[in-house]
């Protein structure tokens, strides 16, 4: 690896921890450790129930998968020898029936350097490696109806599309990669471009992508966003804010987008909350809701929140009004700002205390 590459993958760590460092959160009830990786539950039970998630925050070692139907916890077994983050359970079975994992591996030993890698979370074996310089600050969400593709936010703010093919797919080269790099190599991942106007003063910063696949939703990708913005004179960030965008059928160009959250004109100051993280639950009084982690302001610590998804009569678009978010967490029970994972029946977050392990907080109804 040349010096140039290392000091440009040690640019994009800072920038990274950066815009990963937000907060501390509370106390919770810690996970039970769990069972023995050779009792991982069954392919049968199907990938859709089943998510990834790290064991601490903000510095991932361990993962586990959480059956969002029992609650129960397994291990993951990550690739020895590397480092390994921003782990995701694939939406598919192997042809054998097998769960799938993906995640973003760093081996300076490597010529690659680091990349995305599907491999089994059961032993940890890597199927196949897609080399990449480009540097994730999360994990990643699915393309509704592209097998094996993905969309993360790297570093530099940006979102990016990447397929993830093993050299003998057909398709593996079904679009030119895009050649950056002085050294020659390619970058397999390509920038998701703006086709319509672009929120704030220059590039908006673009985090957490969600891509939901329940059938109402599938149409937009859920994000928080940053704008930059000019106030008296001084140009600032603005806190993060839930937007949903609209990708062209090849999820290659955002093509509309608009705020998924309006401001309480009662509250002004509520628009200086941040929101992070989205996720789609279905409530126990059958309402779809979104759930995110909020911070109030001048304060370091994050709260849970949910509102019910409703849609303008008109275009069809999401929105969630500000009048009907509620706290889906005590006031004791705030949290670290990190992905977190809901249990099927809404009741159970999975979610980081102050201290940065997981655990098991209970919501509200």
């Amino acid at each position: 690896m040349s010096l140039m590459s290392l000091v440009r993958w040690i640019s994009v760590l800072v920038i990274v921890w950066t815009v990963l460092a937000i907060g501390l959160g509370a106390s919770g009830t810690h996970l039970p450790n769990g069972p023995d990786v050779r009792n991982a539950p069954s392919a049968a039970a199907g990938p859709l129930t089943l998510q990834a998630i790290p064991t601490t925050w903000p510095y991932p070692q361990d993962f586990v998968m959480i059956d969002r139907t029992s609650g129960q916890q397994t291990p993951i077994v990550v690739p020895p020898g590397e480092h390994w983050s921003n782990v995701s359970l694939a939406p598919w079975l192997s042809p054998n029936g097998e769960l799938e994992a993906v995640g973003r591996w760093v081996d300076p030993g490597r010529d690659e350097f680091g990349g995305w890698a599907v491999f089994r979370p059961t032993d940890g074996e890597v199927l196949y490696r897609v080399p990449a310089e480009l540097l994730a600050n999360g994990r990643p969400c699915w393309v509704p109806g592209q097998t094996r593709t993905i969309v993360f936010s790297a570093g530099d703010g940006l979102l990016y599309r990447c397929r993830l093919a093993p050299p003998d797919d057909a398709t593996a080269n079904e679009t030119p990669a895009r050649r950056i790099y002085a050294s020659g190599r390619t970058e397999p991942s390509d920038p998701i471009e703006w086709r319509t106007q672009k929120p704030g003063d220059r590039e908006p910063i673009l985090l957490d992508p969600l891509w939901p696949s329940e059938p109402s939703l599938r149409r937009w990708l859920l994000v928080s966003l940053v704008t930059l913005e000019t106030q008296k004179g001084v140009r600032v960030y603005a806190p993060a804010r839930l937007w949903w965008l609209e990708l062209s059928d090849d999820a290659r160009s955002i093509v509309a987008a608009g705020p998924l959250t309006t401001t309480n004109s009662d509250d002004p100051e509520a628009a200086r909350f941040d929101q992070r993280f989205p996720e789609v639950v279905h409530a126990t009084d059958g309402s779809t809701r979104i759930v995110f982690e909020e911070r109030l302001p001048r304060s370091r610590t994050y709260r849970m929140v949910s509102a019910p998804i409703e849609f303008d009569s008109r275009t069809g678009r999401p929105h969630l009004s500000a009048n009907r978010v509620r706290s889906q967490s005590p006031p004791s029970r705030e949290m670290e700002a990190a992905p977190f994972l809901i249990s099927g029946d809404g009741a159970t977050a999975f979610a980081f205390s102050r201290t940065g392990q997981l655990s098991a907080f209970p919501l509200n109804h």
